[in-house]
């Protein structure tokens, strides 16, 4: 996980990836089960032709990462640790990544207005498959 944290910032700082991106690594980190259901809740309700197999796959991935998701968060946590010594700026710093998880879900709802349900269709599908899971997305 450090190895991939390590690589993210060096892609950031060469411009390879923008500052959002690393951001979004750190929301998706704080609450991987959260953000997972709200971006496929707001499928269901968008298009609830969706809901069944959103759900479903919804399950299924909860199932596959439940351990994994507690890990992920166990090390934002222990990395913001490392990086933030007062108790203040820790507190600052969750408050904001629960504000980004807000603007991200809020992004998400107007990405599937303006795509449509092909978006929808694509991310339920994805939940399905290996590398959507979090031991991927972020390694041990």
């Amino acid at each position: 996980m450090r190895i991939a944290l390590a690589v993210l910032t060096l892609l950031v700082a060469a411009g390879a990836v923008r500052a959002s991106d690393f951001r979004i690594f750190g929301i998706v980190a704080s609450d991987p089960i959260g953000i997972t259901t709200a971006l496929v809740d707001a499928c269901n309700a968008k298009y609830p032709e969706l809901a069944t197999t959103g759900s479903a796959a919804l399950n299924a991935w909860r199932q596959r990462n439940e351990h994994e998701a507690s890990r992920v968060r166990q090390w934002l946590i222990d990395e913001m640790n490392k990086q933030i010594q007062g108790e203040e700026e820790r507190k600052q710093q969750l408050a904001s990544l629960e504000r980004d998880k807000g603007q991200y879900v809020s992004d998400w709802l107007k990405n599937i207005e303006a795509g449509g349900i092909s978006i929808c269709s694509d991310f339920i599908g994805g939940l399905g498959r290996p590398e959507s899971d979090l031991v991927r997305m972020f390694p041990k």
